[in-house]
């Protein structure tokens, strides 16, 4: 037998019976999205060497990630953007690259532990109709991130803060900051929605691939960390446009789901509340939560008028060709 065919019997042979003993690091890449992650993501990138192809794409940070990426991993692939894409379409510019079976998504304040990715891949290999797999999150606190309804989900869904399962789980959403992604499924059904800058876009992906038959993991035998918030350093300005995206994209989701009218009569319905609450705010000094509804009110109100999201960051969409 040749090296070749010995190689990829080996491989079908992992595939099928998934032996603790064959490396399924060949069998995925990696994919970071980073803005200003200078701080963190050196951590995320030590965990990830073992990829077989690892894609950093740099939204067009001032701070030193790129440097941070260089020292880390300088056998990735960098990306430098020269303005904030928004982090679904950065995604897409590396997914257009992927060769392998699997990508590893995440977080730049994230870090697999060891032994995550066995489990991940262990995980995709004995549900082959699982497109999304996630690990079990924890937070620095130990608290464990799990139970979050996806954004369209009926109050009679079930309500936020489940307990995390003992076992593998089949689940509406998985989070964003850590997720195994079968190609073939992104082949299928497409990445990540361009017109969505910031939020929700998970929740749109998860979306799409449970309507075209596919399934969601969650495997709590992976492990990672997340540092919720911890990608970009905070400040105002950056807590303004967070806000700003997470109302637009509430109400764009609302939208293209289930149907413009709809989409229109929950923006108007968002907007007066937080108008409202952002008077009330002003009258009572309270700065911090009239910013935020602030910013809320005018994301909701720059959706209803149909401006685009990517419109609030001077986004050039060459950059993306």
């Amino acid at each position: 037998m040749t090296a070749s065919a010995a190689a990829r019997h080996c491989f079908t042979w992992c595939r099928h019976l998934t032996m603790p003993d064959c490396d399924p690091w060949p069998r995925l890449s990696a994919v970071v999205v980073a803005h200003d992650s200078a701080a963190v993501i050196a951590d995320c990138l030590s965990a990830l060497t073992r990829a077989a192809r690892v894609i950093i794409v740099d939204n067009a940070s001032l701070d030193e990630t790129a440097d941070a990426v260089a020292r880390t991993l300088p056998t990735a692939s960098l990306i430098r953007n020269r303005a904030n894409v928004g982090f679904g379409r950065a995604c897409n510019q590396a997914l257009a690259q992927i060769a392998t079976e699997f990508v590893l998504i995440v977080n730049p304040d994230a870090v697999i532990e060891p032994g995550a990715v066995e489990e991940l891949v262990a995980a995709a290999d004995r549900y082959p109709r699982a497109a999304m797999i996630g690990p079990r999150i924890t937070t620095p606190a130990g608290t464990v991130e799990f139970g979050r309804r996806p954004v369209l989900a009926d109050r009679h869904e079930g309500p936020d803060g489940l307990p995390p399962p003992d076992g593998d789980c089949c689940i509406d959403y998985v989070a964003g900051a850590v997720m195994l992604l079968r190609m073939s499924a992104i082949a299928e059904t497409g990445g990540f929605d361009p017109a969505i800058f910031l939020y929700c876009e998970d929740d749109d992906l998860c979306l799409r691939l449970r309507r075209a038959g596919w399934s969601l993991i969650v495997a709590p035998s992976a492990s990672a960390r997340h540092i919720s918030g911890g990608s970009s350093p905070a400040s105002p300005a950056l807590d303004r446009l967070r806000f700003w995206h997470l109302a637009w994209s509430r109400a764009y989701m609302e939208g293209k789901h289930r149907g413009a009218a709809a989409g229109r009569r929950f923006g108007l319905i968002r907007l007066a509340l937080y108008g409202l609450k952002a008077v009330l705010y002003a009258m009572t000094f309270q700065t911090a939560k009239r910013r935020r509804d602030g910013a809320r009110f005018a994301g909701t109100l720059a959706y209803l008028r149909g401006e685009p999201a990517l419109a609030t960051t001077g986004f050039d969409d060459r950059v993306a060709r």
